[in-house]
């Protein structure tokens, strides 16, 4: 073991060349103060009348390291950390990945966003949790073979493949292609994303109409194929029109499949459920000041191919900013759900993708002051 650790130390001692490592350190700090309506309530009729005064604290910090290469491509490494309070995530939960950049492009292998959820998640302005987060997709893919194409005049293609796990129930995996355009104002995108095996979190409720939630952030916690499939496609575009007017609209279809076929089991459908989403929004900004507002809808509920449009939802959405510093804005965020029925909230959706409004009531809203700074 000696003799190793000596081989060990005269081989990094050769080749590590730290004082020409390219190492940087930035992130973000957000602060948010909110309240939130219809939250569960303690009362016998469950009628989600109370209240709740919160906050969110998060703290994100990236590390990244670029070493050029004798030919003339670089080695790239990225560790990002989100620390929530309360309580401290593991590192690297965020991303942490390896790769190589050139002009052919950049190939990452690790732990990564998927694609079409960093294009979804700058889709804000208040919208929430309902645009980048609900639905059939993944927000992360953790065994990830992941290649970016160069600039193409604006024009770019990004893919991103889970190895995912082989058990004795078969094989997961997931991928994720999403073409994108920058220029002239205008930002496109439009994609796919499947993933095969996927788990299942929370309690089924068939009955009330509130699925069990498909795991909405990593692919694949189950371990093995469960027969369970989701899958969902996208366009969105925003056009910066000039004189401080953006506008900008978006379409995913969501579809959940159950290859087992289990009738009346934990997911509420016996082979399949999908909507649609639409959104549509404006903002206007002036000096340091930016005021926005937008629709969100999700229509033609389904399950097993048939109508199921007590899930469907409206949300309307809005959001002021104010520039404090260059790296720092205040802002106001107020949105409001309004569900078909006080029993039934959107297919297989998460309580917190609904800002925690209870059942037993068709509406809830949020209001939240924050404070966001980037370093």
């Amino acid at each position: 073991m000696f003799k190793r650790a000596l081989i060990a130390a005269a081989v990094t001692a050769t080749f590590a060349a730290p004082a020409f490592a390219d190492v940087t350190i930035s992130g973000a700090a957000e602060m948010d103060i909110f309240v939130r309506t219809h939250q569960a309530s303690s009362s016998s009729n469950g009628d989600g009348g109370s209240s709740a005064i919160l906050n969110e604290t998060d703290l994100t910090l990236n590390f990244d390291g670029v070493d050029k290469l004798d030919s003339g491509d670089k080695l790239i490494w990225h560790v990002a950390q989100k620390v929530a309070t309360p309580g401290t995530v593991a590192w690297g939960s965020r991303e942490a990945y390896i790769g190589l950049s050139g002009n052919w492009g950049t190939f990452r292998s690790g732990r990564v966003f998927a694609p079409s959820y960093l294009a979804l998640d700058a889709f804000q302005w208040g919208a929430g949790n309902l645009w980048e987060d609900y639905g059939a997709n993944a927000v992360w893919f953790k065994s990830a073979l992941a290649y970016t194409t160069p600039d193409f005049g604006g024009f770019g293609v990004q893919v991103a493949y889970d190895l995912g796990t082989k058990t004795a129930q078969g094989q997961t995996w997931a991928v994720d292609a999403i073409a994108t355009y920058n220029g002239n104002g205008l930002s496109l995108a439009g994609g796919y994303q499947q993933q095969k095996g996927v788990g299942v979190t929370g309690a089924a409720n068939p009955a009330g109409g509130n699925f069990g939630a498909f795991n909405q952030d990593d692919a694949f916690t189950s371990g093995g194929d469960t027969g369970l499939k989701q899958e969902f496609y996208f366009a969105q575009g925003n056009w910066d029109i000039g004189n401080g007017f953006t506008v900008r609209g978006g379409w995913k279809h969501n579809k959940w499949t159950d290859d087992n076929h289990v009738t009346n089991g934990a997911y509420g459908f016996s082979n399949s459920a999908e909507n649609d989403q639409f959104l549509v929004a404006g903002a206007y900004s002036w000096g340091k000041n930016s005021v926005a507002l937008g629709w969100q809808d999700i229509v033609n509920s389904k399950t097993d191919g048939n109508d199921n449009k007590d899930h469907d939802l409206n949300q309307i959405f809005g959001q002021y900013t104010y520039g404090l510093s260059k790296n720092t804005v205040s802002f106001l965020q107020v949105r409001y759900h309004k569900f078909k029925d006080d029993t039934a909230r959107p297919l297989v959706a998460a309580t917190w993708q609904v800002d925690g409004t209870a059942t037993g009531t068709n509406n809830g809203a949020r209001v939240l002051v924050g404070t966001w700074t980037g370093f």
